[in-house]
């Protein structure tokens, strides 16, 4: 899993689509726990907005097909994430990247 500058700019597309940046930023501060289930929260009330753009960008970060990417287990995507060296230098500055 390589994270390119242009994912990383379609990733703020995605979010710029969903209209939830000022959301997620006005989240009261509390334990990870309640500030990921606000984030997802969040996410999830939005993510229909911007479908076709997260099918492409999981089949850009996968290297599979669209088709494909439908299909894709999240569980195990995120965890693929997680294990990936721009998850882990990104680590320090995400409040929720505590393992």
């Amino acid at each position: 899993m390589k994270f390119t500058p242009e994912l990383l700019i379609k990733l703020s597309m995605i979010i710029d689509k969903m209209e939830i940046a000022d959301k997620i930023a006005k989240i009261e501060k509390g334990s990870n726990e309640e500030v990921g289930k606000a984030v997802m929260a969040i996410i999830f009330s939005k993510i229909y907005k911007a479908e076709n753009e997260i099918y492409a960008w999981i089949a850009e970060v996968k290297e599979i097909s669209i088709d494909d990417a439908k299909k894709v287990d999240l569980f195990l995507l995120i965890s693929e994430f997680k294990k990936s060296e721009f998850y882990e230098k990104l680590k320090p500055f995400l409040p929720l990247a505590q393992d």
